[in-house]
């Protein structure tokens, strides 16, 4: 991708409003973002005292309140204790309620920074694999000046490079915040709000630097927004070295005659992507279904009367389906099972070839996607990591 902007705004469409931001490229076409509801803000991230309503053993779960209204679902598996009926304890939204599902919450909370994060709870304490093996074992030697009897630590790839004393000083505020933590947690009372995530603003804008860095290191990296908060707020973060990001790349966009959303076409992008058809370049069409436990997509060539294709045009169309379908996993953010049923192909060799394609097309994808095996059946299983709502659940239509 050469020129890459990326932009934070609010989108209007069908009369609700929705917070957004994102990548597009030098065609103005989205390759990723992410779009929340203004009206029903997200509770991941954030930690309660709760309290136990329901233990349900045959279900190795329990059922807990948030607030007077608000139940989540507590696996055992994300509990510390065996728990009693009554009880109070901390627990962090895991994922937001979808339909009919509650939240899902844990006993195990994360408190993050920009480098590592901490996890509430026995455990062993971690660097991430990516590292070289040198890096791992000095940073592994690192940690071990930690105790990891009530919490563990996890140093993202990030790392790298940066200083012993820096990462300390990071480590020991988020220790510091834990205590701070488990302190008022412990005398609050029921129902009690302790923590909500910080803004993701600098975090999302470091995220979109890592992913686009080529086209950040020949200069064809812009970043716009028409929210003057936002734009103050990546201002400071440039000129404090928070963001290692260049000034004259950001900008506030002001034409309130025509808003950036509309600038940008993120509607009518919206609404496509609220499409079951997707068409590509070459006249063939994708059909995505979205169902309950599964997603199934079926590729489609385009019809030329009376000609059979090669099989060098048919492996052509599929590797043009597979990118638009990787892009468009991330755009919608289906999670779950995901099948896919290409052309088909007569020769092992092609499918070997579309499965290793496959793979590298969605290492762009900020969530975890497993990309398993084609079935004799012919077709293309996934998995992709479920972390919010997906873009259908999120936007509301009329």
């Amino acid at each position: 991708m050469e020129q890459v902007t990326v932009f934070f705004t609010t989108i209007s469409y069908e009369g609700h409003d929705y917070r957004a931001h994102g990548a597009i490229d030098e065609h103005r076409h989205l390759d990723t973002w992410t779009i929340s509801d203004l009206e029903s803000p997200s509770l991941v991230g954030r930690i309660y005292r709760a309290k136990v309503v329901d233990l349900v053993p045959s279900m190795h779960c329990a059922f807990v309140l948030l607030d007077k209204q608000t139940k989540a679902y507590l696996p055992f598996s994300s509990c510390d204790h065996p728990l009693r009926s009554d009880e109070e304890l901390l627990v962090q939204v895991e994922t937001d309620a979808i339909k009919t599902k509650f939240a899902v919450v844990t006993q195990f909370y994360e408190l993050k920074s920009e480098h590592g994060c901490l996890t509430y709870g026995r455990g062993v304490h971690g660097v991430s694999k990516k590292l070289s093996k040198k890096e791992r074992e000095d940073w592994k030697a690192f940690l071990e000046e930690y105790d990891d009897s009530t919490g563990h630590l996890l140093l993202r790839t990030n790392v790298a490079g940066c200083s012993k004393e820096d990462i300390r000083q990071e480590v020991d505020g988020l220790m510091a915040d834990a205590a701070d933590l488990a302190h008022r947690g412990a005398h609050a009372t029921c129902f009690s709000l302790l923590y909500e995530p910080p803004s993701d603003i600098i975090p999302s804008m470091r995220r979109y630097m890592a992913l686009y860095g080529d086209s950040l290191s020949d200069g064809n990296f812009r970043v716009v927004t028409d929210d003057r908060d936002i734009y103050e707020e990546l201002t400071e973060a440039c000129a404090n070295g928070v963001v290692d990001l260049p000034a004259e790349m950001l900008s506030l966009y002001m034409d309130t005659s025509y808003p950036l959303f509309k600038l940008y076409s993120l509607s009518s992008q919206l609404e496509e992507l609220l499409q079951k058809t997707v068409w590509l370049d070459s006249g063939a069409n994708i059909l995505i279904e979205s169902m309950e436990t599964l997603t199934a997509i079926d590729v489609n060539s385009a019809k030329k009367q009376g000609k059979k294709k090669r099989s060098d045009e048919v492996f052509a169309l599929n590797l043009e389906a597979g990118k638009e379908i990787a892009r468009q996993l991330r755009l919608r953010n289906i999670s779950g099972m995901i099948l896919i049923d290409f052309v088909n192909m007569e020769a092992e060799s092609d499918q070997e070839a579309l499965l290793s394609a496959m793979k590298s097309y969605v290492k762009q994808d900020e969530r975890k996607v497993n990309v398993l095996d084609i079935t004799k059946l012919g077709l293309m299983e996934l998995t992709r990591e479920k972390v919010s709502k997906s873009l259908k659940q999120t936007v509301k239509k009329s």
